[in-house]
């Protein structure tokens, strides 16, 4: 879903990798259709209608009827072959998938500095700030630059903050280990 979302004409963030015949949306020529995440996203419906068909199978009659066999027969086999069939999709989409890191960025500070707020707050606690007067604070001058167009980072100075480094770095703190995670799982599939 989030890539749906992130591939919208106005966010572009990420796109869906495309051969040369891709033709795009019949109505609107600039918008490029995320139809593989669309596809992913539809049978998860499916999936989700097979888990309750099997919830309903939980119930059994005294030494167990053939009801139960009947929706397992169908059930089974075709949630097998969906979730292997999104699985396959997912790692052809992840796998060909552009990333657009100005786009990202730019939306970052189109913020004026406010997606930092939870970072500003971390920092406070850690500092031994009262929770609930470090949220009052940060909240303050999150909704002053919300509001007045300030940065983020001069409203809490305002409040009487000196914030740490405010960059989207801040928030990859774990992703090398991630990164190592996904480059193991990789090589061990090959």
């Amino acid at each position: 879903m989030e890539l749906r979302l992130l591939q919208r004409t106005e966010v572009r963030e990420v796109e869906e990798g495309r051969s040369s015949a891709y033709q795009g949306s019949s109505a609107m020529p600039h918008k490029r259709n995320p139809t593989t995440s669309e596809r992913v996203a539809g049978l998860a419906r499916l999936l989700r209608g097979y888990a309750q068909a099997m919830l309903e199978d939980v119930p059994l009659w005294h030494e167990r009827d053939l009801a139960h066999e009947a929706v397992e027969r169908v059930v089974l086999p075709d949630a097998l072959t969906v979730a292997h069939y999104q699985v396959t999709l997912a790692t052809e989409l992840v796998a060909a998938l552009a990333v657009f890191p100005g786009r990202m960025r730019a939306a970052v500070d189109a913020t004026r500095g406010v997606v930092y707020s939870s970072v500003v707050l971390a920092d406070l606690l850690a500092d031994g700030v009262e929770r609930e007067k470090a949220y009052r604070v940060v909240q303050a001058a999150a909704n002053r630059s919300a509001e007045a167009g300030e940065d983020f980072g001069d409203a809490l100075a305002a409040e009487g903050i000196t914030p740490g480094q405010l960059t989207p770095e801040r928030f990859l703190t774990h992703h090398r280990v991630i990164r190592d995670r996904l480059a193991a799982l990789a090589e061990n599939d090959r």
